[in-house]
């Protein structure tokens, strides 16, 4: 039987084969989605509702987030204008009476908060006397506030390790907890407590999911906001799923219906974590299938009828110009480059026709130049290595150079040429080595302090303390003469000379390096440009010294670690003060 229904189906035709297949594809949803797609369509259904819940799930916990984020922003940049530290000196020192206190902390408080939304209430005590409050708010909640609230709050507030966290009350309600810290004595003197508005916290709890599903939002087991209808009975089980591991299975199907689906989840807010649960009713999702199981029924019909009166003409009109194409594909496999199709009917296939021309012909012609091409590309890359200038030229021509000098009795100019060729030498690196040893890089310094004190004679001074213990340790090529030269260029030549002190010395496991000028100094706004390059921000360094020094920190740091570089500081007096900072290595 099968050999007979493979033969039927290997000696058929592409027509008759064609009108098979559309034929199953007709009965296949009819017979297939209609008797089992129960199982299989219901739970794709069911994944798709609970995979576009959990895309709602973390919108709304991005967005809460977010929410809180500002929150905190805004709790957290509260002691930077400094009113309230100067308020606080006031009253330890004695300078301000307690109802000019009281007036200037509420109106303070009242402006720190009226442009606030999210917040419904701000109140301030200071640690010294945690039970007078001061406080403004919007719901009329103070005398709640002092006694049941506060109690509390002062409590947390001792216990919290850092400086900011939450506190969440029984009723649900939602705090921030703001330590104030002297920023001279560097400590404690008062503490904030924000009430949220938890209305607008938790606007998005009620906006991104469905109204036909439930929310609850629970702290440590006992819920804090509802939205939906959830049955009472039914609370119970579903803060049970919420605070514990459970996940909804996304490969169950219907078969076994339950009265709902839960989807936990949570949004960690410092000190504190909020859990919630999203309930989905079954019978939504059983509503949906039927609907969509009707649809797909009546859909199947109207297309069988359409594709068996289309099947015979289509079955021809495919499988016609397939052939004429697949005997071009032929001969162009056997070599027949160029090979063109003479159809002329202006049909959907004269798209794919035409490619095949074009691409024929794109063969043949990159056949035709490939080796021309490659000639001219070899002979092009000769050309270019052999107008490279070879660096060496420059380095033996400074050699004769100093021998002839040396003949005619100029040691002056000789001294000169060895410092400029030690420069050149060290500048083309003919090893190739990124490292070296302190005592070679004092070497190549020294030829380079040779040649600028030649220009400024008596007017420089410089001055070198290195621990000699140090001069073998290793150390990047080529590190110190940029820093060098930015004390010369931008310190010296501006006022015509001064001193320039090169320290070299071992803090625990690093080597130091600092070179000190008391030039002009670096201007302010380049200082803090090269502060944020340091720190990793987008900066503004164009001058060739100044991208010199960005080289050699991203050197130090690609070798070493983001732990090591460059700092910049203005000298005590005047100057500008460089430090190189790498580890101790021999």
């Amino acid at each position: 039987m099968i050999k007979r229904i493979r033969n039927l189906i290997a000696n058929s035709t592409i027509k008759q084969k064609l009108s098979a297949l559309i034929i199953v594809f007709v009965l296949y949803p009819i017979v297939i989605v209609t008797f089992f797609g129960y199982f299989t369509y219901a739970r794709d259904i069911r994944s798709g509702i609970i995979r576009t819940l959990t895309q709602n799930i973390e919108r709304v916990n991005e967005l809460t987030s977010e929410r809180f984020g500002q929150t905190r922003q805004f709790a957290m940049m509260i002691p930077y204008d400094g009113t309230l530290n100067e308020l606080f000196i006031d009253k330890k020192n004695g300078k301000i009476s307690e109802s000019d206190l009281y007036k200037d902390l509420t109106n303070y408080l009242y402006s720190k908060f009226y442009s606030k939304q999210e917040i419904s209430a701000v109140s301030f005590f200071f640690t010294e006397n945690p039970y007078l409050v001061y406080m403004v708010h919007s719901d009329n909640s103070y005398h709640r506030y002092m006694n049941d609230i506060h109690p509390v709050v002062t409590k947390v507030a001792e216990e919290l390790k850092e400086q900011f966290g939450y506190y969440v009350s029984d009723d649900g309600e939602l705090y921030v907890i703001r330590k104030m810290v002297d920023r001279f004595s560097f400590k404690q003197y008062g503490t904030f407590v924000i009430k949220i508005d938890k209305e607008y916290m938790l606007k998005y709890f009620r906006e991104e999911f469905p109204p036909e599903s439930g929310i609850i939002l629970t702290y440590e087991g006992r819920p804090i906001f509802e939205n939906g209808y959830i049955p009472e009975e039914d609370k119970s089980t579903v803060i049970e799923k919420i605070n514990s591991d459970y996940s909804p299975d996304m490969n169950t199907g219907m078969g076994s219906l339950k009265p709902y689906e839960v989807l936990p989840s949570s949004i960690k807010l410092d000190n504190i974590t909020l859990k919630y649960g999203v309930v989905m009713p079954y019978n939504l999702m059983m509503d949906r299938y039927y609907s969509a199981l009707r649809l797909l029924v009546i859909l199947t019909c109207l297309v069988a009828v359409s594709l068996i009166t289309i099947a015979i003409p289509m079955s021809r009109a495919i499988w016609s110009p397939i052939e004429e194409l697949v005997g071009l594909m032929k001969k162009l496999e056997e070599g027949n480059l160029g090979i063109q199709s003479q159809r002329e009917k202006n049909d959907e296939f004269k798209f794919i026709f035409d490619s095949f021309n074009n691409m024929s012909n794109e063969i043949k012609y990159l056949f035709d130049v490939a080796y021309k091409e490659e000639i001219a590309r070899k002979e092009a890359q000769l050309a270019a290595l052999q107008a490279r200038i070879n660096p060496h030229f420059l380095y033996n021509t400074l050699e004769i150079m100093n021998w002839k000098a040396r003949l005619a009795g100029n040691n002056e100019l000789s001294e000169m040429i060895e410092a400029l060729g030690t420069l050149l030498d060290a500048g083309m690196n003919r090893g190739g080595e990124r490292t070296g040893l302190l005592k070679d890089e004092l070497n190549l310094i020294d030829s380079y302090m040779f040649i600028i004190n030649k220009r400024f004679g008596k007017r420089l001074k410089f001055i070198k303390s290195v621990d000699d213990s140090l001069l073998n340790a290793a150390m990047p090529r080529l590190l110190i003469q940029p820093l060098l030269e930015n004390a010369v260029v931008h310190g010296m030549e501006p006022v015509g000379g001064g001193e320039i002190h090169l320290t070299i010395k071992r803090v625990d496991e690093h080597l130091e390096i600092t070179v000190e000028d008391d030039g002009a100094g670096i201007p302010e706004k380049d200082l803090q440009e090269f502060r944020r390059f340091f720190s990793g921000e987008p900066a503004n360094i164009s001058n060739s010294t100044g991208i010199g020094i960005k080289n050699v920190h991203n050197r130090i740091q690609i070798l070493y670690g983001k732990d090591y570089g460059i700092s910049l500081e203005k000298g005590k007096e005047r100057g500008t003060v460089a430090t190189i900072t790498i580890p101790y290595i021999v």
